[in-house]
């Protein structure tokens, strides 16, 4: 029985020590983008360890808007969600097991919007279409 227990417990703290040693975290920078009313808009998270918990920063690069605090953040794997008060904003998600993605919806105003944030940054419209004319 003590065996099994210290086999456990071995495994346990081994796959604690690879997560960590891997770099899976949900710190760091996260881009997402939204149809809104056909409109494509970037979202861009900024999330740090605050203590026992995390802060984050979001930015809405086609309107201009940087830097906004994150009312409200939590995270226990896999589930990971924000709100933003001011604008009545809510976002609930679920990281994948790579901590590449994070998939979910944003709630705002009536509307429900599905937003993927991966790890890549998002080129503005106006840079993808001048990349793609090879100017």
């Amino acid at each position: 029985m003590k065996t099994i227990i210290r086999l456990i417990f071995l495994t346990m703290m081994m796959s604690a020590f690879t997560a960590v040693a891997s770099g899976q975290s949900i710190e760091g920078d996260w881009y997402g983008k939204a149809d809104v009313q056909g409109t494509m808009l970037r979202l861009n998270l900024h999330v740090k360890s605050a203590g026992e918990g995390y802060t984050c920063n979001w930015d809405s690069p086609d309107q201009n808007a940087m830097g906004m605090p994150a009312t409200t953040i939590s995270f226990k794997y896999p589930d990971f969600s924000f709100t933003y008060d001011e604008a009545g904003i809510k976002y609930t998600g679920k990281i994948n097991q790579e901590y590449k993605e994070i998939k979910g919806t944003l709630f705002q105003a009536g509307q429900e919007l599905e937003i993927l944030f991966g790890r890549t940054p998002i080129p503005a419209a106006s840079e993808s279409k001048a990349g793609a004319d090879g100017k």
